[in-house]
């Protein structure tokens, strides 16, 4: 029987997961949370990356809205770029 952990690539060999899930297990609360913040830290810094490839150079205002767009939905962003036009400024 196969066991399929969410969050873990398809490709990664099941003793595999076991041993990073058995790994994040050992740790202490507080080193989960820094290694999430600095997965974190790195998945905004390879989107900031990847939009500079796509879209040149942005000012810092403008890649902040496309990061906000990849993250959250254009949707979202578009309702509070309104509100901010309504009530800022």
């Amino acid at each position: 029987m196969t066991v399929e952990f969410p969050g873990v690539a398809r490709d990664t060999a099941t003793a595999i997961e076991r041993r990073v899930i058995d790994g994040l297990a050992r740790m202490r609360p507080e080193e989960r949370l820094a290694r999430t913040m600095a997965l974190c830290r790195a998945a905004g810094e390879l989107a900031i990356a990847g939009i500079r490839l796509r879209e040149g150079n942005l000012s810092d205002t403008e890649l902040r809205i496309r990061l906000a767009r990849l993250r959250y939905g254009s949707e979202l962003v578009d309702r509070v770029e309104a509100y901010r036009a309504r009530h800022v400024g």
